[in-house]
């Protein structure tokens, strides 16, 4: 009579053991992937099964390995953490860093030399105008058309009759009907827009008082005009030079002498300066108040 034999037990596969958390201990050389524990049904196992196992004898138990009922690592479908190390290599680079340009509040928009940070800027003379063709731009220009005014004194106000009345304490007499306030208002009519910063110092020069009562007929015609004080404009870095930009593509650069008198209009259409005049336009404008507004902080001439 045979005895009938005790099947052997067959120890469980090593590719269904499983590690802590199911994550693989750390390498000193980096943390790779995490790699998901191999289940009895993926084709990887039967896979392995087929050639490293050998078959159960008949009525033997298949060993199983216990489903996970944990949830998944935390960084399961993300890049894996980064080591401590890493982390405080990035930790230092931020603190050693200067700090970007773009974050700081006060920009010096000031060119050290003309066209200097222009690669491909070449010495050209420069393109003057003559004042009619100046004067035309005005008319012929598409959207807009912006003056930064920096002077204290323009000799073209002194001789007009409007400055001598308000130098003896009279009203000016603004005649809105004369040809330059009638073109303005037509060209605003056409959907362009003026718009003006003036620098005053504090106190006022007698010009720089007589342009703010002036701002009133500008206003009444369509402009649109603001005022910064020259020690808050230095410290924004705006340039010094009196200047028209139109379509923020072509500037006109105004030249005055001594006596301040206009000699000439010279035109930009470099893209470094141009692109840093409508810094310029953007910055004054943002920190700049309306005229109005800015009345109640100018202090009084008596």
């Amino acid at each position: 009579m045979h005895r009938q034999r005790r099947p052997e037990k067959v120890p469980p596969s090593p590719h269904f053991e499983r590690l802590p958390d199911h994550r693989s201990p750390p390498d000193p050389r980096g943390s790779p992937p995490p790699i998901s524990p191999l289940t009895p049904n993926s084709p990887d196992t039967k896979e392995h099964r087929h050639h490293h196992e050998a078959p159960p004898p008949t009525g033997a138990h298949r060993c199983e390995a216990p489903r996970r009922t944990s949830p998944p690592p935390p960084h399961a479908g993300r890049a894996p953490p980064c080591s401590a190390s890493a982390r405080r290599d990035r930790e230092d680079i931020r603190e050693s860093a200067p700090e970007p340009a773009h974050s700081r509040v006060i920009l010096d928009l000031r060119p050290t030399a003309r066209g200097s940070n222009s690669p491909r800027y070449v010495d050209r003379e420069p393109t003057l105008i003559s004042f009619e063709e100046f004067d035309g731009m005005f008319e012929n220009f598409e959207h807009t058309a912006f003056r930064l005014e920096t002077r204290r004194r323009y000799r073209s106000d002194v001789q007009t009759e409007t400055y001598h009345r308000f130098a003896a304490g009279r009203a000016p007499g603004w005649d809105l009907e004369d040809p330059w306030c009638v073109s303005r208002r037509e060209q605003v009519a056409l959907g362009k827009r003026f718009e003006r910063v003036r620098i005053m110092d504090n106190p006022p020069t007698p010009g720089q008082r007589y342009l703010l009562d002036n701002a009133e007929r500008n206003s009444a015609v369509g402009e649109d005009i603001r005022y910064l004080w020259r020690a808050d404009a230095d410290r924004l870095g705006l340039p010094d030079e009196d200047t028209w930009l139109f379509d923020s593509r072509v500037i006109a650069l105004l030249h005055f002498d001594s006596d301040d008198d206009l000699t000439g209009v010279e035109l930009i259409t470099d893209p470094v300066q141009v692109t840093r005049a409508c810094q310029v336009r953007d910055s004054a404008w943002h920190f700049a108040t309306p005229y109005r507004a800015f009345l109640t902080e100018v202090p009084s001439d008596v």
